[in-house]
């Protein structure tokens, strides 16, 4: 009987627990269509980004666009190419404030930057943008050739990786981060990056930005439509130059 009750005991603690780690993987483009993307109104994709030859195609200065489900710990892996100079990211736990950078509403997450640009800086290919700088790499692709990164979200554990190398490793509750975000310009949003899920976002930067393969495996529970509020207007749009 004793065994029973222990048996009983591990499995409703599973079933408490919810599902185990690994999911099935999330194609977030299907390489047909922007199913499942939205504008920052939360409307369905309609102008802009488009499909071409099975490649997500961004032309620059039409809006970023967000995944209409929220994710919580996820590891993110897509393949990227980006025109000369150019100047685009890849956003994660992204989340709508009511008074982000400078007072303003917006849309703000943590972002994997995709850039032209020397380095390494924070604004520079694989860093965490304005937080941290990527290690050095030897392994950027040119511009017009396409890399594969991999961003991995657990709990308070970032990941962002390049290529096969691993370009930024860091916690949440560190020093390290404490001392990043007060010196950011990210420090006088109320609550920022606090939330542990958010929508992803790939960014309109101005420039000519190509994704494809971009799947996401959950390692927690399934994603969940956004219950966010959603501005009524394109007002508050992630532009170029305010980042």
């Amino acid at each position: 009987m004793a065994f029973r009750t222990q048996v009983l005991t591990l499995v409703t603690a599973a079933m408490i627990a919810g599902p185990a780690v690994g999911a099935e993987p999330v194609k977030l483009f299907d390489g047909r269509s922007l199913e499942g993307w939205v504008d920052e109104a939360g409307k369905p994709v309609s102008s802009g980004w488009r499909v071409v030859d099975g490649e997500l195609y961004c032309p620059g200065h039409v809006g970023s666009v967000y995944t209409a489900d929220e994710y919580g710990d996820f590891e993110l892996s897509f393949r990227w190419k980006i025109a000369e100079r150019g100047n685009s990211g890849v956003k994660y736990r992204v989340r709508h404030y009511k008074r982000a950078l400078w007072g303003r509403p917006g849309w703000l997450g943590l972002e994997y930057q995709l850039a032209d640009a020397p380095g390494p800086t924070k604004h520079s290919t694989g860093a965490l943008y304005e937080l941290f700088a990527p290690a050095k790499y030897e392994n950027l692709h040119r511009p017009g050739e396409y890399n594969q990164s991999r961003i991995v979200v657990r709990g308070d554990h970032f990941e962002h990786w390049l290529n096969g190398q691993k370009l930024v490793e860091v916690d949440q509750d560190s020093a390290a981060w404490k001392k990043q975000l007060r010196a950011s310009k990210f420090a006088p949003v109320d609550g920022v990056f606090e939330n542990r899920r958010g929508r992803i976002m790939l960014q309109d930067h101005g420039a000519k930005v190509w994704f494809a393969e971009v799947v996401l495996r959950p390692l927690d529970e399934s994603p969940v439509a956004s219950e966010a509020h959603l501005p009524a207007s394109r007002g508050s749009q992630d532009r170029p130059a305010r980042r």
